[in-house]
């Protein structure tokens, strides 16, 4: 644990999005007061996860900063990002991506509709602490999409060196999912796949690799990355 060391968690959405048109106007035109950052402290605000300076008693996290490309012209661009500190988090909470992600996905929604092609987390996996029972129930949600489904992901960490490093994250995230995903690997690359695509499944896929990661005690801060 951080022992009250700053804990960096950072969060990047990659991917499309478009404006509601009462809005597109406004923001061409630089009219446009609401940005991520004022959005997410909004969102935060309501769900009771952070402290803005009101004396908030067990806070998720501590908000640094947010923002993203909203430039509307179709092409992929980092639509969201966002920083917080989650080193006075409460003792035995788990490092937040999943309310992080729902505060990033609420804000974007509340502008606009958004696809998703990449998140990247850069992630203080020594806050991490033993999410076993927790992932087991986000795979029964994850079990409810079609079975039918499929979509393919890749997911690259940074602390993963040769293939037998990426054979025992594998065979850790595999020990999470039950029959929601699957999990191999190609070299040092993970493999996934899953039965959709969303932001949320996405974040869902962070919260094992990170578990996993910290099983294996490969490292201590992680940069990763899950595409499609």
């Amino acid at each position: 644990m951080s022992d009250g060391f700053p804990a960096s968690l950072v969060m990047r959405v990659h991917g499309r999005l478009t404006l509601h048109p009462w809005l597109a106007t406004a923001h061409r035109e630089g009219r446009l007061e609401e940005d991520l950052f004022s959005l997410a402290v909004a969102r935060t605000t309501a769900y009771g996860w952070a402290d803005f300076g009101h004396g908030l008693a067990g806070a998720r996290w501590g908000h640094n900063d947010a923002g993203g490309d909203w430039t509307q012209d179709g092409e992929v661009r980092e639509i969201a990002w966002i920083q917080v500190d989650c080193a006075e988090a409460p003792a035995g909470q788990r490092v937040p991506l999943t309310p992080l992600g729902r505060v990033v996905a609420e804000s974007l929604s509340r502008v606009g509709t958004f696809d998703v092609d990449a998140v990247e987390v850069s992630v203080p996996v020594y806050e991490a602490v033993d999410a076993g029972r927790d992932l087991a129930y986000a795979a029964t949600w994850a079990g409810l999409a079609d079975p039918a489904g499929r979509a393919q992901c890749t997911v690259s960490v940074d602390a993963i060196a040769d293939p037998a490093q990426a054979a025992a994250v594998v065979a850790a995230c595999r020990a999470r999912v039950g029959e929601a995903a699957r999990f191999d690997h190609d070299g040092t690359r993970l493999l996934c796949r899953l039965r959709e695509w969303s932001l949320d499944t996405a974040i869902w896929v962070l919260e094992i690799v990170t578990d996993a990661l910290r099983v294996s005690g490969l490292v201590t801060q992680a940069q990763v990355r899950i595409e499609v």
